[in-house]
């Protein structure tokens, strides 16, 4: 195959690579940093750490082996976690997955690894190896693990996990796949159409990271195993990587892992999984030198030489090294190193020269098809003569010859304009661009996977000629302003659509049978004709009118249309889309930011929609207090229903007569995310005890400000039922929690999203009821998932259940038995005094 199509095998080598360094930045770097990257620049290795999400790194291991051992480090997350928990906001599902990509992005800026990425979704919790490469479609992500392998090349992979440690089935399955691929990697039968793009890879060896507890019981021999003291100090970056660990890892903010560094000798060892045999260091007989590509040797001279001769108050003096460097790596028939290396040579002689560059649009956003202003600028801050040659926008404008002479501290500032062609693609994450299926993104262009983010919307190229060689550079079109308190930020330029609209809510409720105006606001980004809109409903709701046409909008006025929604007779839940009507009809979308400080903003463009629910519900001026949890969204959708929601916080609690509400709710994991809980929990029980009602919503066990939860004791476990179909058994049938205001049955319990619950109880006092189980595929019942308990003249709930997934869905049975909860007392109250 070689023979055959090597030049496609090239090009496409170097378009895939292109891309990595459009999508890296060229940092400013300190003398010190210039120096470790000029240490670098002469250790040809690598090394690949791989598992099932984000947060499953070592970031201590990832710092380690970039700074310290110096190879070309990455870490592979099978998912983006986008089935996870938010401790920081609303994002669930594919909005946690964006948010969780940058979160890792933001760790390997500190670390110094590189991030990959692979099809497999994050679909929930998964208790069997087995069950998550079936939902993954083993082929589809296997083939990405030998894809990413292949074209990164590591001399070894590290896991995280092994096929039988690890207990989640995501990152045991992880383990398992990583083995598959060493093996296929190499195989030339094995995902034979990737080899007209990169070679077959054959890794030295596969280790796994072992986890210090696990040492004894893996019989581990610790004389005759790799290890790397991860407590190391690098006196060039004033750190050690414990150090450098707390502060990457602090990044998963949305998972709350803030981390505390720690410092001194701290070994971690490395059990052999496959490959050859390592005693001294998990590189042994690994040539990390130039030698181990044909003509390298002579670069390895002059780049100690560059090395040696470092002045950090003069960088600039070894230019002329680095520019030799520079050209006799253009020499080089090795294509990987080749470019890899020539990329980190740019990076040194960019922060030697104090060169800054920057292309900042006039506007955030852009659409098809219109014109834009952007600011080119540069400064050469050294006295080292250099020329700007020539500016280029890739295939969207010519290059423009500039040749004007760079001084020394002289901003150089250029105006342009171009033309944002029809064709070009929104700025949608490229694995949210399709839909997808349950266990993989559907991602029909095979040079995007394994990427972490898209390429920059729009690029432009600086090309310098300095003393005759000509360095280009990369850099994004970026948007930037002056924030009153953080001052300047910035973010990539954004392509957005023409007309978008949204919805104003998640899901809608309809508790009567009664019609209902629906608004919808559309916004006109940049069209100029008319516009028929109408929503696309695959169910029985009547729908009026069916179709609006808007008059041609000013550019970015915003109009709010309103469709009148009558439900049907019987409870239902439906989702709708809107689309507009032109020569094809095409779905309608609208932005949603994910914006937070450790990240870039990001936008994301999902295709509009909400979901009708209809649930019959007699309303009552039932009034809730609620404790905001961690990314809740069940009050909005409780007031839909006529509940009068206060939301209860530090600063107003005191002042409030808690007597006055009939239900307490506290949201998810409020008792992991607000620490004047523990105060304040005796004045809650106390208002059970006097006739009130407090719900508590599941709390993980790792950070609980109490553990007196309820008035009786209980513990919280790691139970869950994480299958959402999983059936569903009434232990106590005339139950309140199962009779008023709705008889609940087992249809209730089907269409759930994701999973059951998780974090029930497996412990409790026995003056707690259970009124309902479930349990998983082939696992005992899981009574713990909601405990009820009357105290004095009130009652008190604690619930496991995954109401905070259901609720945006619109998922009628679990609205049902959420109302249940809160009006229990009710019910409870009138039979006593029947009987």
């Amino acid at each position: 195959m070689k023979r055959i199509y090597p030049h496609i095998k090239v090009i496409f080598f170097l378009s895939l690579y292109t891309t990595f360094i459009q999508a890296a930045s060229y940092p400013d770097m300190s003398a010190s940093e210039i120096q470790l990257a000029l240490k670098k620049l002469n250790v040809l290795g690598s090394a690949l750490y791989l598992a099932a999400h984000p947060d499953d790194e070592n970031t201590a291991l990832l710092s380690y082996l970039s700074k310290e051992k110096l190879v070309r480090t990455a870490y592979l997350s099978l998912t983006r976690g986008d089935g996870g928990q938010n401790l920081i906001g609303t994002e669930a599902g594919d909005l946690l997955g964006v948010l969780r990509t940058q979160e890792l992005l933001a760790a390997r800026r500190i670390d110094g690894a590189e991030q990959f990425f692979t099809r497999a979704i994050d679909f929930g919790y998964s208790k069997t190896p087995e069950e998550s490469i079936e939902m993954w479609d083993e082929e589809k992500v296997l083939a990405d693990i030998v894809w990413i392998v292949r074209q990164f090349r590591p001399d070894v992979i590290i896991t995280r996990f092994t096929p039988d440690r690890g207990g989640h089935g995501h990152h045991r399955a992880s383990a398992i796949l990583a083995l598959e691929a060493f093996r296929a990697a190499a195989d030339p039968q094995k995902f034979p159409e990737q080899l007209s793009h990169v070679d077959i890879w054959q890794t030295k060896r596969l280790f796994w990271n072992v986890w210090r507890p696990a040492i004894t019981g893996t019989g581990l021999d610790t004389t005759r195993t790799p290890y790397l003291d991860l407590g190391t100090y690098n006196p060039l970056l004033g750190k050690s990587y414990g150090e450098l660990y707390a502060v990457s890892r602090s990044m998963h903010k949305s998972q709350g892992f803030g981390a505390s560094p720690w410092r001194g000798s701290y070994r971690e060892y490395f059990l052999l999984m496959a490959g050859d045999f390592a005693i001294s260091d998990i590189f042994e007989n690994v040539n990390l030198s130039w030698s181990r590509i044909p003509d390298g040797q002579p670069l390895k001279k002059l780049i100690d030489q560059a090395y040696h001769e470092f002045n950090p108050e003069n960088p600039a003096d070894i230019i002329p090294l680095l520019l030799k460097i520079y050209t006799e790596m253009d020499k080089l028939p090795d294509l990987y190193w080749k470019n890899i290396k020539k990329n980190e040579v740019l990076k040194i002689l960019k922060s030697c020269l104090g060169l800054w560059f920057e292309a900042s649009a006039e506007s955030p956003r852009v659409t098809p098809g219109s014109s834009l202003q952007i600011e080119l600028s540069t400064v050469n801050r050294s006295n080292f003569i250099l020329q700007l040659d020539k500016i280029g926008f890739s295939s969207i404008k010519p290059d423009s010859n500039i040749k004007k002479q760079l001084k020394n501290n002289i901003p150089l500032v250029l105006n342009t304009s171009i033309h944002i062609p029809d064709s070009m693609s929104i700025s949608q994450p490229y694995w949210l661009r399709e839909k997808s299926g349950i266990g993989t993104y559907t991602i029909n262009n095979i040079q995007s996977i394994g990427l972490p983010e898209n390429p920059p919307a729009l690029s432009v190229s600086f090309t310098f000629n300095v003393q005759g060689v000509l360095l280009k550079y990369i850099t994004p079109v970026i948007y930037k302003w002056t924030d009153p308190v953080d001052g300047e930020k910035q973010h990539n330029l954004e392509i957005e659509p023409t007309i978008t609209a949204e919805f104003m809510e998640k899901v809608y409720l309809f508790p009567e049978n009664i019609p209902k105006q629906i608004p919808l606001k559309v916004r006109n980004v940049n069209q100029d004709r008319p516009l028929k809109i109408q929503l696309d409903i695959p169910c029985e709701w009547e729908v009026k009118p069916a179709e609006i046409t808007l008059s041609p909008l000013n550019k970015d006025e915003e109009q709010i249309v309103y469709f009148t929604i009558t439900p049907p007779e019987t409870t239902t839940s439906c989702e709708v889309m809107v689309s507009y009507v032109a020569s094809i009809s095409t779905m309608l979308r609208h932005p949603v930011r994910v914006d937070y400080n450790h990240i870039p903003i990001q936008t994301v463009y999902p295709v509009t929609s909400t979901t009708f629910t209809r649930i019959q519900y007699n309303k009552q001026p039932w009034k809730i207090g609620y404790i905001m949890g961690a990314g809740d969204e069940i009050p909005s959708i409780l007031m839909q229903l006529g509940f009068l929601i206060t939301e209860l916080k530090e600063d107003n609690i005191e002042q409030i007569n808690l007597s006055d509400f009939n239900t307490i709710i506290a949201g998810i994991r409020a008792y992991n995310t607000n620490d004047w809980l523990k105060n304040y929990q005796n004045n809650l029980i106390k208002y059970v005890e006097n006739g009130g009602t407090y719900i508590i919503q599941y709390n993980v066990t790792r950070g609980l400000v109490t553990d007196a939860l309820g008035p009786y004791p209980f513990v919280i476990s790691h139970d869950r039922v994480s299958e959402e179909k999983a059936a569903v058994q009434f232990l106590v049938p005339d139950h309140p929690l199962l009779n008023y205001p709705y008889k609940l049955t087992a249809k209730d319990f089907e269409n759930w999203v994701q999973e059951r619950g998780l974090y029930f109880a497996n412990n409790w006092d026995a003056r707690y009821q259970t009124p309902l189980t479930s349990n998983d595929t082939g696992e005992t019942p899981k009574p713990g998932g909601i405990l009820y308990t009357r105290y004095g003249k009130g009652v008190f709930i604690y619930t496991g259940y995954s109401f905070f997934r259901q609720f945006p869905a619109g998922v009628p049975g679990s609205i049902k038995l959420f109302i249940n909860m809160i009006l229990s007392r009710l019910y409870d109250d009138r039979k006593e005094n029947h009987n």
